[in-house]
């Protein structure tokens, strides 16, 4: 909060669940740093509320965190454990497509503007790399009892529960390694 630019040096940025909201300063200081060559950051936001500066810098980039609860109903019992499965397609977790984790607690869902045009413009790819199974939905209204799915309200499937937003051209050998990375869990 009281630098006027992120360092060169600095191999990445961590946003590790935010409390507070950016200021508009921290908003611009990120923001150049993402629009550097080679930068790399991993933002891990809290279920539900994302600070509003920061969802607004995540959804310019193709990243847009859902005001929900990721949760299944197995019979009579609801699962609030989210699981979710690596996707395939992101180079990086190539080795772990197809295998299954599970996230403790609260977890809510990425919206994932993949091959949206006006990122492809600003050469801005995002990717899901992780993908909950259809049983789950985004429940809006968690916590208020008889939790089940309404089309309406809730987010359906395909549930992403992390991202990968690439920036730059990283399938060209000219310009791969000025590629940025960032990851959204």
């Amino acid at each position: 909060s009281d630098v006027a630019d992120i360092p060169d040096d600095v191999s990445g940025v961590v946003l590790a669940a935010p409390k507070y909201d950016l200021t508009e300063s921290e908003v611009a200081v990120l923001e150049r740093y993402w629009n550097k060559p080679r930068s790399a950051m991993l933002v891990m936001i809290d279920a539900g509320d994302t600070p509003p500066k920061l969802r607004a810098f995540l959804r310019g980039n193709g990243v847009t965190p859902r005001r929900d609860r990721v949760i299944a109903r197995e019979k009579e019992t609801l699962i609030t454990s989210a699981r979710g499965v690596f996707t395939k397609g992101v180079n990086f977790t190539r080795d772990l497509a197809g295998q299954a984790t599970e996230f403790g607690g609260a977890t809510s869902s990425l919206e994932v503007r993949e091959g949206a045009e006006d990122l492809q413009n600003r050469r801005i790819y995002p990717m899901p790399l992780i993908e909950a199974p259809p049983v789950f939905w985004g429940e809006t209204k968690f916590g208020q009892g008889k939790e089940a799915f309404d089309e309406i309200e809730d987010s359906k499937p395909p549930l992403y529960l992390a991202a990968s937003v690439t920036r730059g051209d990283e399938f060209d050998d000219r310009f791969a390694a000025e590629t940025s990375r960032m990851v959204v869990i």
